[in-house]
């Protein structure tokens, strides 16, 4: 099922709300405007932008980047992915909530970048992209209260300052009973995109999901131990061979995460063992919204 732009748009802008105080929107020529706190917001690309603040100087720095510029080609970035150090093992989001958005549920793809899971997904990004549909900032999501029914999160999380906001967010969009699919790093090293914050066990992400109201039903392993093995490697060499220069450790990283990649092939069987957990590189959980959630 494919939407057009227009289509889309029809589906988005019921949902939308001022990021600011939560008041409806009203359309000012193609633009969005909000009566109540007087922000104006000046659509992108047909994509709905409704981020307050500018697009900083690291912003722009990283989509300029290497990373950036390769994360925006669609193909490239598939290609990239074969390459890189880590295998994905966590359920694919059009495995969990395919037949709902099917079926004309609403389901938010939040820190989506040019990634597009599945055709009627709304994809939510800081950052403007092919892809994105909203651009926003997760932590003040312009969505109205309990609209949404999934929220899918795929290592996006460690890159928002303040994440236990970006939670909060989800669970007041979410309906009750609305779920969720997140995915987090546990064993990764340190990479900015265009920031890195945080990391979590299952246990930590299920104790920050309980306090805003969502109960973690299934998880597990995202990216086994092999994959934290090869990453860690290639930066460990990087770093070992750069002898202090950061210029010299950032130009190895890449080719080192190549060369070490062929390892991560071992978590087909790795990731499924028990207490794979111990030393994955990233986990997975399912979460449903608690009708109680004030």
């Amino acid at each position: 099922m494919i939407m057009s732009a227009d289509s889309k748009s029809l589906l988005i802008h019921p949902l939308l709300c001022s990021p600011c105080c939560k008041s409806s929107l009203t359309t000012v020529k193609s633009d969005l405007a909000c009566s109540s706190c007087g922000h104006h917001f000046q659509n992108v690309d047909e994509a709905f932008c409704l981020r307050i603040d500018p697009i900083s100087a690291d912003e722009m720095m990283y989509k300029g980047g290497l990373r950036g510029r390769i994360r925006s080609h669609p193909r490239l970035y598939s290609f990239a992915k074969l390459l890189s150090p880590v295998l994905s093992t966590h359920p694919h989001p059009k495995r969990i909530f395919g037949q709902q958005a099917s079926a004309g549920e609403i389901i938010l793809d939040v820190g989506s970048g040019n990634d597009r899971n599945h055709p009627t997904f709304i994809n939510v990004d800081i950052l403007p992209d092919r892809e994105v549909d909203i651009i926003a900032d997760a932590r003040e999501l312009p969505i109205k209260d309990s609209v949404i029914d999934g929220i899918v999160s795929i290592v996006s999380l460690e890159h928002i300052p303040r994440s236990d906001l970006a939670l909060d967010e989800f669970s007041r969009v979410l309906k009750p009973g609305g779920q969720s699919l997140i995915v987090v790093p546990f064993m990764q090293p340190l990479h900015a995109a265009p920031s890195d914050f945080k990391r979590w066990t299952i246990a930590g992400l299920t104790e920050d999901l309980d306090r805003v109201g969502m109960d973690v039903v299934r998880s597990g392993v995202a990216a086994g131990p092999a994959s934290t093995i090869a990453w860690v490697m290639a930066e460990f060499l990087a770093l070992l061979f750069s002898f202090g220069i950061r210029r010299v450790r950032n130009f190895l990283s890449l080719p080192l995460q190549v060369l070490f990649s062929p390892i991560k092939w071992l978590d087909i069987l790795l990731a499924r063992m028990p207490g794979a957990e111990v030393l994955s590189s990233a986990i997975w959980v399912e979460a449903v919204c608690r009708s109680d959630v004030e």
